[in-house]
């Protein structure tokens, strides 16, 4: 298609009264059908947006309806391309008859946003595709905030390097002399089930006179299979000590593991008490389908912890799995991380029926997972490392060192810089690791006193921030600029801070209690 401009135009009715409606004619000379946009008698409103070739005359007519002068209506129309936005016109009133005729320049944006985005399971993978009115574009992937893949040149792609089950939000981006289609509100998301490999433990790092050495450990868990819906990423705690909660695995993602058992449980920690976890295996949970029942004391710890079975539990593939928790003595057990959509992510005992948490309002989805005996042998590990600018996200990241075999490198730079490292493992990668900050001037000065617990969570985080410690008098949030974005006097032991709008990046926090200010680094993905 080559060049072209993006037109929007609007139609916008502001009389209590209603109106007696109109039409916009937009009208080509290049044979391209004529396209209207209609607003009816009533208070009514209409919005459209076109694609239209480089060297097009267009012009746009305004018919009015059964008031001649439009009394209430207001019209108004946009172009774009990669210069700039232009306004056509925006006219209260309009009168029947042109309003306005151009011809589209042929240094248009060339570029178009992918339209109808899918992404659809495909047991261990998910697949992409989506169509675009354009030609001679290439796209780049993003699974969450990372690239995984650039320069694809058809419309559609296989992610399949998935390493921990769960669900995925992927963008499809593509970019032209600096300008971007980049819009997260048109990403889409997906599930993979997988046999997992955790990411490479304890990175750790020191920085001399411009040099930099990482170290790391290998990854301990390997091979198991993972039965998981979340993302990840802790967000809040629900519910009460008398709601039972759960999640469904269904059996089209059961298959691959059959033939191995149940081995452990994952949950995220958020509330001390006595959790009682019951295994179901058929079409509904109940008595007459119950596998196995087993309880686990939490402390918590705000951390993910994971627990084995003091028996392997055998189960039939072919039907529905459920893992189902209730508790006592606990306050608000349910970890949550924002809904995935997935209806089965989300189960509450209602009554004798399980149901979606999102029937009642609670848009979240449970940090509840299982584990199988593992599917595969553990084999030999090739380690990626990755840095980026120390205040920037994962999107910034980039791959320095590809397939090292040893558990350390080295690297000579005056930045300062963030390091992550993966492991590539049965083809697939593994999610990043820890996060070590390193440079000349990276380090926070801290004046913290020994005997004062300070706990802050999720660290990195994606919306609200959990500071706990006694006596919290008072509580900042800097960017590595020195910006304060949050403050906050209080004589509590808990601060939330919403970080959700926040950018991406590093920030520092102070936290002042009775005993002495204590600093902390915090990374907002």
């Amino acid at each position: 298609m080559g060049n072209y401009e993006n037109l929007r135009l609007s139609i916008g009715t502001d009389s209590p009264w209603g109106t007696k409606g109109g039409e916009l004619e937009v009208a080509f000379n290049n044979g391209m059908p004529s396209q209207y946009l209609t607003v009816y008698e009533g208070c009514n409103t209409a919005a459209a947006e076109y694609y239209i070739p480089a060297n097009t005359e267009v012009t746009i007519r305004w018919t009015a309806g059964f008031d001649p002068e439009s009394e209430g209506i207001r019209v108004s129309a946009m172009r774009s391309n990669q210069n700039g936005e232009t306004e056509v016109f925006d006219t209260e009133r309009p009168q029947t008859g042109v309003l306005a005729t151009y011809t589209v320049a042929d240094d248009g944006l060339g570029l178009i946003a992918p339209q109808h985005l899918r992404a659809v399971s495909e047991g261990q993978d998910i697949r992409l595709d989506w169509t675009i009115p354009t030609e001679n574009q290439t796209f780049d992937i993003y699974r969450g905030d990372r690239k995984i893949k650039g320069e694809v040149d058809s419309y559609d792609y296989l992610d399949n390097k998935i390493m921990r089950s769960g669900t995925y939000r992927y963008h499809v981006e593509t970019t032209l002399n600096g300008t971007s289609t980049w819009a997260p509100e048109l990403g889409v998301h997906a599930n993979a089930m997988n046999y997992y490999c955790e990411p490479p433990r304890n990175l750790e790092g020191s920085y001399d006179n411009g040099h930099i050495e990482l170290t790391w450990e290998a990854p301990e868990s390997v091979g198991q299979g993972l039965l998981a819906y979340d993302d990840n990423t802790f967000v809040n705690q629900i519910g009460t000590s008398n709601t039972k909660w759960g999640i469904k695995i269904v059996p089209e993602n059961l298959a691959m593991f059959a033939g191995h058992p149940l081995t452990h449980i994952e949950l995220f920690d958020c509330s001390a008490g006595h959790y009682t976890f019951t295994i179901y295996n058929g079409t509904v949970a109940n008595n007459s389908t119950a596998l196995y029942v087993q309880t686990h004391d939490m402390e918590g710890s705000n951390e993910f912890v994971k627990f084995a079975l003091d028996e392997p539990v055998d189960f039939d593939p072919t039907l529905p799995l459920w893992i189902c928790v209730a508790t006592s003595n606990t306050q608000h057990p349910i970890p949550c991380c924002d809904f995935v959509g997935e209806d089965n992510s989300c189960l509450v005992k209602s009554g004798a029926y399980w149901r979606p948490a999102t029937m009642f309002d609670m848009n979240y989805t449970w940090l509840l997972r299982a584990y199988t005996s593992p599917i595969i042998v553990c084999g030999d590990f090739t380690y990626n490392v990755y840095w980026g600018p120390e205040e920037g996200g994962e999107e910034q990241l980039v791959l320095g060192y590809e397939a090292l075999t040893a558990t350390q490198a080295d690297y000579n730079t005056t930045d300062n810089m963030r390091y992550n490292v993966t492991a590539m493992w049965a083809g697939r990668e593994t999610e990043l690791s820890n996060t070590v900050y390193l440079g000349p001037s990276v380090d926070v000065e801290e004046n913290v006193s020994q005997e004062h617990a300070l706990t802050v969570y999720p660290n990195p985080v994606k919306g609200s921030l959990t500071v706990q410690g006694e006596a919290i008098q008072h509580v900042r949030l800097f960017t590595v600029t020195g910006t304060c974005v949050f403050e906050s006097a209080t004589r509590h032991n808990e601060v939330k801070i919403d970080m959700t709008n926040l950018p991406q990046g590093l920030y520092f926090l102070s936290v002042q209690a009775k005993e002495g200010i204590v600093a902390r680094k915090v990374v907002k993905n």
